[in-house]
């Protein structure tokens, strides 16, 4: 079973404060309190892709749908305000805002970067869209077997392991295959009767 880590990088307060931050400053608006949740998963993720190593201490666990952190709903009420709106389709929305400044939380290079990159890349998705990438395409919620279980970061598959390997081949090889490619579309042109 997976050990929790000892010296957390961050606290997860500070995590969801960074998400929220760049999320607010690159999306322009608030996000939900679903989103920022699943948002700050994804940057925990991205953060053991990269580094080898957990962001914050916190204890994740497969609840109901997802990804979930019990002190979630405390942290909220402490650190954060929460605000219910209507959805023009008649829903309520949870949106979470911060008095904080930036300048009132630093995070390490690595941290923003794994925040940012989350944010950038998945932040302006539909949360149904988020949704599925959550469930569907991250190893701690692939690996996981049952509701209540603890998500099992050691599951990420390394930075190393997505690195795309340039193929690279001699110039005389290439033109050689080149050759080839083009003596069989001649061929094949002749065969069906075209001159």
């Amino acid at each position: 079973m997976y050990k929790m880590m000892t010296n957390p990088v961050i606290t997860i307060s500070d995590l969801l404060y960074a998400v929220l931050s760049y999320y607010m400053e690159r999306i322009g608006s608030k996000p939900t309190k679903t989103k920022l949740l699943k948002l700050a998963y994804l940057a925990e993720v991205e953060y053991m892709r990269r580094h080898r190593k957990r962001l914050t201490d916190a204890s994740w666990v497969y609840f109901l749908y997802g990804p979930y952190i019990d002190v979630y709903d405390d942290i909220l009420n402490q650190d954060f305000e929460v605000e219910e709106v209507e959805t023009e389709d008649g829903y309520t929305a949870l949106l979470v805002s911060s008095a904080l400044q930036a300048s009132d939380r630093e995070l390490s290079f690595d941290a923003k970067m794994a925040v940012s990159a989350v944010v950038n890349e998945l932040g302006s998705l539909p949360l149904k869209e988020l949704l599925d990438h959550v469930y569907f395409e991250t190893e701690p919620m692939i690996a996981v077997e049952r509701r209540g279980q603890p998500l099992d970061f050691s599951t990420v598959m390394s930075a190393e392991y997505f690195r795309v390997i340039p193929l690279t081949i001699p110039k005389k090889a290439e033109k050689e295959i080149r050759e080839k490619y083009r003596q069989r579309a001649r061929d094949r042109h002749s065969e069906s009767g075209h001159s």
